[in-house]
């Protein structure tokens, strides 16, 4: 059977919390029977990453970049994956539209807050 593969772009520690990456797990585990999952990470604790990886594939990014060199990293692993999808403060519509355009794969980006919808992603799915 083919399998499709997802990216899951998210972060948590003791900082930022946990939510997003707690609410990605969940998502996995739902997606899991049809994807591939890989969660790219960066800035997240290591029990997260442990945890993460007994059941995923765990792709550590360099803590302390750019958000361009981050979209780069992406840009160049995306032909791995069908599928990215984004939870966090900091992936904004500037981040989704290059990230989008980079991989011209499906985005899908998950907001808490009232979001700066662009064209570009395939879902956006409100936390409320």
């Amino acid at each position: 059977m083919f399998r499709l593969s997802a990216f899951i772009r998210t972060d948590g520690n003791s900082i930022i919390g946990y939510g997003h990456t707690m609410r990605m797990i969940a998502l996995a585990e739902i997606i899991s029977p049809d994807f591939d999952i890989c969660f790219l990470v960066k800035d997240t604790s290591e029990w997260i990453k442990s945890a993460l990886s007994s059941t995923y594939s765990v792709l550590q990014l360099p803590d302390k970049i750019s958000a361009d060199q981050e979209i780069e990293h992406i840009s160049n692993l995306s032909e791995k994956a069908d599928l990215i999808i984004l939870d966090g403060y900091s992936f904004n519509s500037e981040f989704q539209a290059s990230i989008r355009q980079r991989t011209n794969l499906p985005l899908v980006s998950i907001d808490d807050y009232q979001p700066s919808v662009t064209k570009l992603i395939l879902w956006l799915i409100m936390q409320d």
